[in-house]
């Protein structure tokens, strides 16, 4: 591509992912109820559709919608309106086919790395014998190179560690989809870019459908295969859906190389720029 001509971000890409369709939303509302006894609204008809084998970001601004939108992939926020479905299913509840990996690790305390896993896998996998539970966790322990600290607790450990143990949390009760809430946003860039490649790897590893929010615009492109950007003007909505032209597996010196990895981020600061202006003006006029 010509770094002269700039990625069109002004439709949404017609490039459909290989795999099947997995996760459908279809006319989705949310609403809350207020103090005052009035409603607010987040999202008032809102289509999406994840495929198998997709790694998914997804942009905005505070109040956009983002981590309202996973929660409630994640079963964890009911549903107003619409519907939401995995391979056909109703999604009304939290389940072992969806598994969540939050910002602040939600570690149990006093149970060790190992203890943390096992108790996941012995809550999904009671079929398995204790053999096979015990080999399940130290497999993914080890997938996430903390074989070291399998019998330390969350308290000796340093945040990258803590994010390690959640995700090999979720993946090890083996989720057809991985949904990720900006699990990097506190971590030091070093230890970010790090647990990004990992993350990657593991996507390579296990051919695993991810829906990750963030706001970094960088992680989304090093990372996603589509970029979703919400907006939030009366209620929160898909502003744009961006295909990310690279293939995988990634290499980060390469992107950052790369004009089109330059052309495409500085669009979508701008589109997000735009929405946010939009958002205010909006606001100041009513």
């Amino acid at each position: 591509m010509n770094p002269m001509n700039p990625i069109n971000t002004d439709k949404i890409s017609d490039n459909i992912p290989s795999g099947r369709p997995l996760l459908e939303i279809r006319n989705l509302a949310k609403s809350f109820q207020l103090a005052n006894g009035q409603s607010s609204v987040i999202f008032d008809g809102l289509d999406l559709t994840i495929h198998e084998n997709e790694f998914v970001a997804v942009l905005g601004h505070s109040g956009s919608g983002k981590s309202t939108l996973l929660r409630m992939i994640a079963g964890l926020e009911s549903v107003t309106g619409g519907n939401i479905s995995l391979r056909g299913q109703a999604v009304n509840k939290p389940g072992k086919d969806r598994m969540m990996v939050f910002q602040n690790y939600a570690l149990l305390p006093w149970l060790s790395v190992y203890g943390n896993i096992r108790l996941a896998v012995d809550e999904v996998m009671k079929d398995r014998s204790a053999q096979e539970r015990d080999s399940i966790v130290r497999e993914h322990i080890a997938m996430v190179h903390l074989e070291d600290a399998a019998d330390k607790k969350p308290g000796e450990l340093s945040g990258g560690m803590k994010q390690r143990v959640g995700i090999a949390r979720a993946l090890a009760v083996q989720p057809l989809l991985l949904l990720m809430d900006e699990p990097l946003g506190a971590l030091d860039p070093f230890t970010r870019a790090r647990l990004q490649d990992q993350i990657l790897e593991l996507y390579y590893q296990r051919h695993q459908t991810i829906v990750l929010v963030t706001h970094d615009v960088e992680e989304a492109l090093v990372m996603a295969d589509r970029i979703i950007v919400l907006k939030a003007e009366e209620t929160a909505s898909i502003g744009q859906v961006l295909k990310v032209p690279f293939g995988h597996p990634r290499d980060r010196k390469a992107l950052r190389e790369d004009p089109r990895f330059h052309s495409l981020r500085n669009q979508t600061l701008d589109l997000l720029e735009r929405y946010f202006d939009e958002r205010k003006q909006k606001a100041h006029v009513g």
